[in-house]
């Protein structure tokens, strides 16, 4: 039996103060959205099927609030509760107190989501606002700097720059992985290996998004904008996932989540460069209590897109002491700066072409010098990425792969040579089978993987 009374509830409820109960509702039908980007780095903007997982949410949530106890925590606010039979019917009376405490409640419910959804659009990249940043240029000393030996200037896919050749007056090694790609596609990847550190840089072919073809200046608006209304606008909303989405879930620092995002839009600043040919685009930073990874989306004028990322522990400075940039960072920042961007490969490919005519390979075969091969690799690794669909540069990347696994057996530096020499011979002969599987030099490629398998 219901009994009427100062707390019954004896009239259908009005829309006004239903609307009013569902605000009041908002913080818990936020928590999971707020759990998932903040927790488990989830993207404010997901796909179909978190967005539904989150509906689902708040429908299943509602719905068992209903059941237990016949009204939601905004709905007790407000004096409002669900009947069998009945509907929703709210209180006979309010007391001033009561009026109060609705009131407080709806201002608390509208900071509590305010402050929710700041913290996602303000944590993850999808929706911040970039800051700028400018890089100054670097130019790598002359030939007859005592310090020219450390640096190797290299094509990469649609960029020319600086690339280390020694690093703490080690050989730096360069690195293809096999992945399924040429001739059709770029090479996926190339692998920059620094001794004696725990950092690895890696260079990304370009992978374009077709939302951000041709639209460079759009770009930066975009990004860069402070209001929230162009943020939001659903051309920038497109072009925000389908730039930031990829790069935003591949970056774990130590494979884990970031505790901590950066974003920007950045350009070099090199007057010695026109519009078309100097650097600039995103600028991502994801960071936790181990690891950080930096990752610069270099963005053509036609809209074409490649990375270059670096990722590396975090150095805890000592306490009292400045804050000085990671030397591996340092590095990274000279090699954006030293770039020079370019819409189409033949630019690449001249200078690829150039450096490797200048390379006697009968001389390299009588004094097979590590250092000498490393470079050497490199360079053949970085022709590999601008004309993918030749051979050639597939062929002898194997032989001079196959020299520094040789070469380097009787050195301290015998394990990690073989780490990167024994997987190279294997994926350039991959390679070479996917670029040109008629090719009869595709036998001489099994017989040294043969040989490499036996070499002790």
């Amino acid at each position: 039996m219901h009994i009427r009374g100062y707390d019954s509830f004896d009239r259908k409820a009005t829309l006004p103060r239903r609307v009013l109960a569902h605000v009041t509702d908002l913080p818990v039908w936020l928590a999971l959205p707020t759990v998932s980007v903040l927790g488990f780095g989830v993207p404010p903007l997901p796909g179909p099927g978190m967005l539904a997982l989150w509906a689902a949410w708040a429908v299943v949530l509602t719905g068992l609030q209903w059941r237990l106890a016949g009204q939601t925590l905004g709905e007790r606010m407000w004096g409002l509760k669900h009947f069998k039979g009945r509907g929703c019917q709210e209180r006979k009376s309010w007391s001033l107190t009561f009026q109060i405490n609705s009131l407080a409640s709806l201002f608390v419910s509208l900071a509590l989501t305010a402050v929710m959804l700041e913290r996602m659009l303000e944590f993850h990249p999808m929706l911040r606002d970039a800051d700028e940043v400018t890089i100054p240029a670097f130019e790598p000393p002359a030939a007859s700097h005592p310090d020219a030996r450390r640096w190797s200037v290299l094509p990469f896919y649609m960029t020319i720059g600086a690339y280390p050749r020694l690093w703490k007056e080690e050989p730096v090694w360069y690195q293809l992985p096999y992945v399924k790609g040429p001739p059709e596609r770029f090479p996926a990847r190339v692998l920059v290996r620094l001794p004696v550190s725990e950092a690895t840089l890696v260079l990304e072919g370009p992978r374009t998004p077709e939302e951000l073809r041709g639209k460079r200046d759009w770009v930066r608006a975009c990004l860069t904008a402070d209001s929230m209304r162009v943020r939001v606008a659903p051309e920038c909303l497109k072009l925000r996932r389908g730039l930031l989405l990829r790069h935003s879930q591949e970056m774990r620092p130590g494979g884990s989540r970031p505790s901590e995002w950066g974003l920007a839009w950045f350009e070099v600043e090199n007057p010695a460069l026109g519009p078309e040919s100097r650097p600039m685009g995103v600028y991502l930073r994801a960071v936790n209590s181990h690891h950080q990874v930096h990752r610069f989306i270099l963005i053509t004028s036609e809209g074409q897109a490649q990375a270059v990322t670096l990722e590396l522990p975090v150095e805890r400075a000592p306490e009292g002491s400045v804050p000085r940039l990671e030397p591996e960072l340092e590095m990274m920042f000279q090699l954006v700066g030293s770039m020079s961007l370019h819409p189409t490969l033949a630019g690449s490919r001249s200078w690829a072409d150039r450096r490797l005519s200048e390379v006697k390979l009968a001389d390299v075969a009588r004094r097979p010098e590590l250092d000498r091969l490393g470079e050497l690799a490199a360079l053949l690794i970085a022709k590999t990425s601008v004309s993918p669909r030749q051979p050639d540069a597939f062929y002898h990347l194997a032989g001079v792969s196959m020299l520094l696994l040789k070469k380097s057996s009787k050195t301290p530096a015998a394990e990690l040579v073989s780490a990167i020499a024994r997987p190279q011979v294997e994926a350039s002969t991959q390679f070479m089978r996917d670029v040109a599987p008629s090719d009869p030099r595709n036998r001489q490629l099994e017989q040294m993987l043969i040989e490499v398998k036996a070499f002790r």
